[in-house]
């Protein structure tokens, strides 16, 4: 009985270290989402960024200043389409890895919920086995009590045993004198 307690507690051991290693795996999992989100941020400032630009350079009405923007306006945009381009394909590798981190966290959960389920069978067969230990030791100690009992009769019993055989020791000595005394008396009768 002891050992399928400890065989209980084992596994229980073993059910929660799954579980806390579980949890490191969703932490991780909630890092790359945060990544996700801020390289979203980026790749929305830039757009905003591209159209104020933009804006600026069709309100101008000078031609010099316009012929500046339009040359600046395509080096900028230029560098921002490689940019966004470079956003877009990070933001699909994001969105691919929060994918995977949902069906990561969808197995997760389903294991843990699961794990839970089990722990609590094991606590219940961990409180069932305990209260099964609990009785045996009552029994025992219900036996040992028993035992000492009969014990003490015991060494009551040689007590009187060697009593008695003390007594039986005397009269057969009481009796051998008596038989020699009748002995001695006859002869002194004849």
């Amino acid at each position: 009985m002891l050992g399928q307690l400890r065989q209980e507690e084992q596994a229980f051991a073993s059910k929660s270290g799954h579980l806390e290693k579980l949890d490191k795996e969703l932490t991780a999992v909630k890092k790359s989402a945060a990544k996700y989100t801020e390289a979203k941020q980026q790749y929305d400032l830039k757009v905003q960024e591209a159209e104020q630009v933009r804006v600026r350079l069709e309100q101008s009405s000078h031609h010099q200043v316009l012929e500046e923007v339009n040359a600046l306006k395509a080096s900028e945009v230029d560098s921002m389409r490689l940019e966004i381009e470079t956003l877009q394909k990070e933001m699909i590798s994001y969105e691919e890895q929060l994918q995977a981190v949902a069906d990561s966290i969808e197995t997760i959960n389903a294991a843990m919920a699961e794990l839970n389920e089990e722990a609590m069978a094991s606590k219940a067969q961990v409180k069932e086995a305990q209260d099964a230990l609990s009785k045996h030791k009552e029994m025992l100690k219900s036996y040992n009590q028993e035992i000492g009992q009969k014990d003490a009769d015991k060494r009551a019993l040689n007590k009187e045993s060697n009593e008695c055989g003390l007594k039986i020791q005397e009269l057969n000595h009481n009796i051998t004198k008596v038989q020699k005394e009748s002995k001695d008396v006859g002869k002194y009768v004849r």
